[in-house]
């Protein structure tokens, strides 16, 4: 299994609040993810490499 470098998400509700971002983190640390999972309030756009990927505390957020 590749560790993700980086995981892009997107808010999927408008008007859910920021703080959501920390526990989505907390969530993924040794998660395997990909693009179009769902956590929380979010949905993954990207992850770098593409496909099923480790979370690590060596990756990189990004909510968009």
């Amino acid at each position: 299994m590749q560790e993700a470098s980086m995981v892009v998400l997107k808010k999927v509700k408008r008007f859910a609040p920021d703080f959501h971002q920390h526990i989505v983190k907390g969530q993924a640390q040794g998660s395997i993810v990909q693009k179009g999972d769902r956590m929380l309030v979010y949905e993954i756009q990207e992850t770098v490499p593409e496909g099923p990927v480790l979370v690590t505390d060596n990756t990189r957020f990004e909510f968009c």
